[in-house]
């Protein structure tokens, strides 16, 4: 798959050639991409990146040394929660967060 000429796609974008990096990032319903496959900036299948299983995985090592030092607190709970592959909440969480006071 080619992302230069998947991104440029007249089926799939308004204006394909025109520079419009919002496009990706927009609210608007009809701008933003709405089918698997028609945004992927860092590769999707065969030619995927090779080293996110590894960047995963040294992410999560990293976040269980440093989360403990910090507290969340959070402005608003979620209410509901999507069900998918994974569960998470319907919309954002807004949150705090601060250093603990003995840093640990």
């Amino acid at each position: 798959m080619c992302p230069y000429l998947t991104h440029r796609d007249p089926a799939l974008w308004p204006e394909p050639e025109q520079f419009d990096p919002e496009r990706f990032t927009t609210a608007d319903e009809d701008r933003r991409p709405s089918r698997h496959g028609e945004y992927y900036p860092f590769g999707i299948g065969a030619r995927a990146c090779l080293g996110a299983q590894f960047a995963m995985r040294e992410m999560t090592v990293l976040l269980e040394h440093l989360l403990p030092a910090f507290t969340p607190s959070f402005h608003a709970v979620p209410t509901s929660a999507i069900f998918g592959i994974t569960v998470r909440p319907d919309g954002p969480t807004p949150a705090t967060i601060t250093l603990n006071p003995d840093g640990s």
